[in-house]
């Protein structure tokens, strides 16, 4: 199998998604984010210990980020797979009406969107690019029901002629709720968002109370709370007036078409306004997690972070300490003039380049040693009891060695921030740390057991084996 794309979507936590930190967990093919004002690296729901990208509904679907465009295989079948934490929509109030435009297809202009049924379970439509219009119902159900308030694990496979779309209970490989469309070519690429709106929201010129039930008061009501209709304007009647203030609305919130109807993306805009205007609760979050794409064959359940790591330093970057939550070798991160930490499991080493060949090698027992070099190849070696030497060079190569017992000092030559950009993993027992001393001194300190052999290049990529 051809795994085309994979990314776990995981960053520093509280961190804005970038193409820069999507690319750095990209272990195949690229992810990149549009609108990404209100997304966030977020430790509110994890997966495998991971931060995940929590995503907030914007103003209109143009306002809320969206992970992509995903490729997907330019020709024959294609699998995808990817993770959501969806909301409770129906504390909304609004039943199945209640909805999230989940998935962009941009070459179809089709909308996979979720609502959760009656019974707290998922339900799926495809929906075209007008959300007024109606939805596109599956052919066939099977499987499972499944239940809001876990991780669903969202499986879309397109077999040449029909789409089949498949949602596991978290990492399940059984009890899937199955839906397929006969005859359904989405395209060959996707975007992952959250949008939220309400189905069923229409009103346009000459509708009145008697016709809407009360919907076109209301939305006056709404008009005047934000200032886009003169107070005493809630009359009931939906006139040219009252257009002229919903385009203006339309306009002022980036909505297309300004056309002065309020259809579910205006209604929606109007909703979420209203309520940040008053301070009240606006629509919850959803989280997404571990994208990937084949060409060749189901992608199945994430694998969980295990076996050797990497780490990189970046400079101008804030920096990030890394460690790994499970067997095998651990992370540690190094940076200049600042404090890195990393690293779980007894005496370790580190190594960080840039530009050149670096290594480092520990000969004897006792804590780390950490070599550092720029341009041209560097390293440093521990050689006896006690505390090790780090040392950071330039322009030139570099050593350092400590022989004797005591305390040895990290020499740093860079006036830039470090930042390891691995993955974030939690911590199994404890973090060593390199910790900065005044005047410019850092002195390596104590790891709890295992060993790490993280190495890289300043400016790079990251990613985590």
């Amino acid at each position: 199998m051809t795994t085309t794309v994979e990314n776990s979507l995981s960053g520093p936590a509280g961190s804005v998604p970038s193409a820069s930190t999507l690319a750095r967990t990209a272990r195949a093919g690229t992810v990149g984010i549009t609108a990404p004002a209100r997304a966030v690296y977020s430790a509110g729901q994890t997966l495998h210990g991971l931060t995940t990208v929590q995503v907030d509904t914007g103003y209109h679907r143009g306002d809320t980020p969206r992970l992509g465009p995903v490729a997907l295989p330019a020709t024959g079948p294609w699998w995808a797979r990817w993770y959501v934490w969806m909301p409770d929509m129906q504390a909304a109030g609004y039943g199945i009406n209640e909805t999230r435009w989940h998935v962009h297809f941009p070459d179809t202009g089709l909308g996979y969107v979720n609502h959760i049924t009656a019974a707290g379970n998922i339900g799926s439509r495809l929906q075209p690019s007008g959300l007024a219009a109606a939805a596109v119902n599956w052919d066939t159900e099977t499987g499972s029901a499944v239940a809001v308030g876990q991780w669903w694990r969202i499986e879309p496979h397109f077999t040449g002629t029909d789409l089949i779309v498949s949602v596991y209970p978290g990492h399940a490989t059984t009890g899937a709720r199955v839906h397929t469309w006969l005859g359904r070519d989405v395209g060959r690429s996707l975007e992952v968002t959250g949008y939220r709106y309400r189905r069923g929201v229409l009103i346009q010129q000459g509708a009145t109370d008697a016709t809407t039930g009360g919907q076109v008061s209301f939305r006056q009501t709404q008009l005047i709370d934000l200032g886009r209709l003169a107070p005493g304007g809630a009359d009931g009647a939906y006139g040219p007036g009252t257009a002229a203030a919903v385009q203006g609305l339309q306009v002022a919130y980036g909505l297309t078409p300004a056309d002065g109807e309020i259809g579910p993306e205006t209604g929606a805009a109007m909703d979420l306004a209203i309520w940040v205007l008053r301070g009240q609760p606006t629509p919850p979050p959803l989280w997404l997690s571990h994208v990937a794409v084949s060409d060749s064959g189901p992608l199945g359940p994430a694998v969980a972070p295990g076996g050797s790591a990497v780490a990189s330093l970046a400079s101008l970057a804030a920096p990030a300490p890394g460690t790994k939550a499970s067997a095998g070798e651990v992370v540690a991160s190094l940076g200049a003039l600042t404090a890195p930490s990393g690293g779980r499991g007894g005496d370790a080493l580190a190594a960080l380049g840039a530009a050149g060949v670096v290594d480092g090698q520990k000969a004897g027992a006792g804590s780390v040693e950490a070599s550092l070099g720029a341009v041209v190849e560097a390293d440093g070696t521990k050689h006896a009891q006690g505390v090790a030497v780090a040392s950071l060079g330039v322009v030139g190569a570099v050593e350092a060695t400590k022989h004797t017992e005591g305390s040895a000092v990290a020499h740093l030559g860079l006036s830039t921030l470090a930042v390891q950009l691995i993955e974030p993993v939690p911590p199994v027992e404890a973090v060593a740390r390199v910790v900065r001393q005044p005047g410019g001194k850092a002195r390596p300190g104590g790891r709890p057991a295992g060993t790490a052999y993280p190495s890289s290049r300043l400016g790079g990529s990251a990613t985590r084996r």
